[in-house]
């Protein structure tokens, strides 16, 4: 970060959604027979061990800790911040929240894999994590003008529940798939090559949402941009 900012100076600031999957993967992979140890290691990334203890002690599943987890992860986020940005100057600071990952491509298979009742019940639980990191960046925000809050979650979820108000052709399958890139950002997944998908016409993908399984595409980035405008307008920024 620089020694400071200038009043002109806009920072945008989006983290936490590779943080929210990467402990739904432990979580799951706990779930499914792997070693506690490893979640609760984890977990300690964020939590004190005493913290992690009384979690455990309330609910041995592990899933009230993750919570925790996520409310502390919010905690850290906003503190860089405040560290990185506020306290050296920076007045116009737009702030995403984490956007809810259960509806991508990568979460929806999981969940697909899971019987009606075990799906929904997952899904609510991740929800119900995500919402309390949200809840306390929003609190820790407070009434601070010089931050803007971006609600990704509640924009994505509309852009998915609502496609057709938002120019979107498919919200469920990404556009790059092992016919074209098997991990997109490691391979290329380029235009010219998605043009090219046999049977396909040039320009099908463009107005898709997700490029793979837990990433937009440019159209979908296109939808952020406005979410974001959005809210720096409600801050009276534009």
């Amino acid at each position: 970060a620089p020694a400071g900012y200038a009043s002109t100076d806009l920072l945008l600031v989006d983290g936490g959604g590779n943080d929210a999957a990467d402990l739904v993967t432990a979580y799951l992979t706990v779930a499914a027979g792997g070693p506690a140890s490893a979640y609760q290691g984890f977990l300690m990334q964020q939590l004190d061990a005493a913290t992690l203890g009384a979690q455990f002690t309330q609910d041995p599943t592990g899933a009230m800790a993750a919570g925790a987890y996520m409310q502390k992860l919010a905690d850290t986020y906003f503190d860089a911040i405040k560290t990185q940005a506020l306290d050296k100057g920076a007045t116009h600071v737009a702030v995403l929240n984490i956007p809810d990952i259960t509806i991508t491509p990568r979460f929806q298979a999981v969940l697909g894999s899971m019987n009606a009742q075990q799906s929904a019940m997952m899904q609510g639980g991740i929800r119900q994590w995500l919402s309390a990191f949200n809840a306390q960046l929003k609190s820790r925000i407070g009434t601070d003008t010089r931050i803007a809050l971006v609600d990704f979650y509640t924009d994505f979820q509309d852009e998915v529940a609502h496609p057709e108000n938002y120019g979107l052709t498919n919200v469920k399958d990404p556009v790059c798939t092992t016919t074209v890139s098997e991990t997109f950002g490691q391979f290329p997944c380029l235009s010219t090559a998605l043009d090219a998908t046999p049977g396909k016409t040039a320009g099908w993908w463009k107005k898709h949402a997700f490029a793979d399984g837990f990433h937009p595409t440019p159209y979908a980035h296109g939808l952020l941009a406005a979410s974001v405008s959005r809210a720096l307008a409600r801050a009276g920024w534009l």
